[in-house]
């Protein structure tokens, strides 16, 4: 690793659909994997901090991160003064806020403060019919900002929308289908699709309120999963090195596989 860390900031403009969760058990693969992790938690319900102060009175368990807080915007030089010393540091964005006049929620003007310090944005993207269109919105505006950034600097973050919440039956093929079909059109301005899909949410969700992070987790099908998203879906395009056995990376791609499989079968059955 060179001195510069890697910038990944985890945002969507609603709550609740996994930008803590993937920052946290994110956290805990590449610390497991020998990286020097921190978090920087911007989001002021500091739920980040439960699993690290929960984690940190375990006397069998060492925090596998380190942390920090800060709700001001970001800057280059706050990145440059913090990063010293990691390899990564991860971004726990917060949700936006709400327009008292129409209720809805709107994305924070500090939002591009982060896309600036940022080499890759994880949009983690419920799937729930609630969630479309906060996500979609999400994706587009960082697409326009990317623009944006390319005309004035030539360099901008990618992006990568990673579904979870995603209820198996008859209405999941086509919400992911039209997402597809979205994301393609948005190619051009670094967005992508992930084909690796969170489908058991919970199986992440419910260690981390423990103190526990995937690392903890055995080696098994929700672990390995996570495994092969950050690896392959947020390190590789980073230029970092998949650093998984070689018949790890073989299981995890069975899995994948499977998972779709099964999700067709079901799909089929509906």
């Amino acid at each position: 690793m060179t001195n510069k860390p890697k910038v990944i900031l985890f945002g969507n403009k609603k709550g609740g659909v996994g930008k803590t969760t993937y920052t946290i058990h994110t956290a805990g693969i590449l610390a497991h994997y020998g990286h020097r992790v921190l978090v920087i938690d911007q989001d002021t319900q500091q739920s980040v901090y439960q699993n690290y102060k929960r984690r940190a009175k375990d006397g069998n368990q060492k925090p596998t991160f380190d942390y920090h807080y800060q709700v001001e915007p970001l800057s280059h030089d706050v990145i440059e003064s913090l990063g010293t010393n990691y390899d990564f540091i991860l971004i726990d964005s917060p949700p936006g806020t709400e327009d008292a006049s129409t209720g809805k929620i709107q994305i924070r003007k500090s939002t591009p403060h982060g896309f600036l310090v940022s080499d890759l944005v994880v949009i983690p993207f419920g799937m729930g019919s609630s969630d479309i269109d906060s996500g979609l919105s999400y994706a587009n505006y960082f697409r326009r900002h990317h623009k944006r950034q390319i005309e004035l600097s030539g360099k901008a973050p990618s992006a990568i929308v990673v579904p979870n919440l995603l209820v198996l039956g008859r209405s999941w093929s086509p919400i992911y289908s039209g997402l597809q079909s979205v994301i393609q059109k948005w190619a051009d301005s670094g967005v992508s699709l992930s084909e690796i899909i969170i489908w058991n949410y919970a199986d992440y969700n419910r260690p981390q309120f423990s103190g526990m992070t995937a690392a903890d987790l055995p080696r098994s099908k929700p672990r390995m999963l996570f495994e092969k998203l950050v690896f392959e879906k947020f390190c590789v395009p980073l230029g970092v090195t998949d650093p998984r056995p070689k018949e790890e990376k073989i299981m995890a791609d069975a899995m994948v596989a499977k998972t779709w499989m099964e999700a067709k079968g079901k799909y089929a059955e509906a």
